[in-house]
């Protein structure tokens, strides 16, 4: 079997977005399995072991792939409730004083 540079490639390039994405903050457990199988990867590279490097890549791309949405969608959810927490600050604001917004603009004198 030849080597199979395309996956390890396309391993290497997952791995990478999935770091990008903050995963070994948001998903650390996904992110170690598709490191580990990473330096699996290469040892099986070095022992010219062909079949296993190419199993390992396609592992590793489906781990990091995993991995990356975890942590896209933690930080969405982290951003989600931020602007919940704003807008209740807002609604909070709004009730404690609401004819602030509706009184009518005074007008200038010249």
């Amino acid at each position: 079997m030849p080597v199979p540079s395309e996956q390890v490639s396309l391993a290497r390039n997952a791995l990478n977005r999935a770091v990008s994405a903050g995963a070994t903050q948001y998903a650390p457990l996904q992110m170690k399995t598709a490191q580990d199988k990473s330096a699996l990867m290469d040892q099986a590279l070095g022992e010219k072991n062909f079949v296993q490097a190419k199993e390992l890549a396609e592992q590793i791309q489906a781990d990091s792939a995993l991995a990356e949405r975890m942590a896209r969608t933690a930080k969405l959810q982290n951003e989600l409730k931020a602007a919940q927490n704003g807008i209740q600050v807002l609604k909070q604001e709004m009730l404690q004083a609401p004819d602030a917004g509706l009184m009518p603009a005074t007008p200038v004198a010249n």
